[in-house]
């Protein structure tokens, strides 16, 4: 079910990083829910990637936008590239309930949903 703070999907996974591609429906890169309006894809910002009862807490290090050519041999014509905006984020910790500790110790998996970090969420890692 898709709620209204996801904003990509993960695409690859090593053991402290993720690529995630963010959302083609998301043209401009800000981000307005019913609470409030979000940055997205901003370098040392922080997302949520869900994982049942448990989040894992990323912090943005690297944003790209990545172009690939569609090429299919039956075409006679220039085919443009098709373009996706791709972050690079390092796994940092894990909220569970209202308690956040440093390190994971549970990955996600490819196509998993990525969230904007809500204040709620951020006064939980800060512990406010």
């Amino acid at each position: 079910m898709k709620t209204d703070l996801e904003i990509g999907r993960v695409i690859a996974v090593d053991t402290s990083q993720l690529t995630i591609e963010i959302d083609k429906d998301l043209k401009s890169l800000v981000k307005t829910t019913y609470h409030a309006t979000y940055e997205v894809a901003k370098v040392n910002s922080y997302l949520i990637i869900p994982i049942g009862l448990k989040k894992i807490v990323a912090m943005i290090n690297r944003v790209v936008i990545a172009e690939e050519a569609e090429i299919k041999p039956e075409k006679t014509m220039v085919v443009l590239p098709l373009s996706k905006k791709i972050m690079k984020a390092t796994m940092i910790g894990t909220i569970e309930g209202k308690n956040y500790k440093q390190g994971i110790d549970i990955f996600p998996i490819l196509d998993n949903p990525v969230w904007i970090a809500t204040k709620d969420e951020l006064d939980i890692i800060f512990d406010t």
